[in-house]
């Protein structure tokens, strides 16, 4: 069953499954009426399915590697960071290591939540050689 709705102001938001618009008054002209619809995602956004190639990388102290291969379902650009700078820097954009000092860190990949996708949030373990 649908819900009728009186429209005064000239535009209308709102949520329903089905809305009847309907013009009354002796005066009154339908012009225009554009009705934008977005379905909704059943079960709500789907996982951003973020997945390292391995679990571990491997970069010396002064060098400068990629970081593993990163795959994903959603649409938004992947943020890394590392979780000790002092250790091991990471390029936001690209992923590319750069090794700074002996320790461990962790190498993260992070994307926003979309319509469509949740945040995704993927990690590997940073070992020195």
């Amino acid at each position: 069953m649908g819900k009728t709705t009186s429209v005064k102001s000239n535009s209308w938001t709102g949520s329903t499954d089905d809305v009847t618009f309907t013009l009354t008054g002796k005066t009154r002209a339908l012009q225009v009426l554009t009705i934008t619809y977005e379905a909704a995602i059943a079960g709500g956004p789907a996982s951003a399915g973020l997945s390292f190639a391995s679990s571990a990388l491997e970069v010396g102290v002064g060098e400068t590697v990629d970081g593993p291969a990163l795959t994903k379902a959603t649409t938004a650009e992947a943020v890394y960071s590392s979780s000790d700078d002092a250790v091991a820097t990471v390029d936001a954009a690209t992923g590319k290591v750069t090794g700074v000092a002996a320790g461990t860190a962790t190498i993260t990949a992070k994307t926003a939540a979309t319509a469509d996708f949740k945040e995704g949030v993927q990690q590997c373990d940073l070992q020195h050689r």
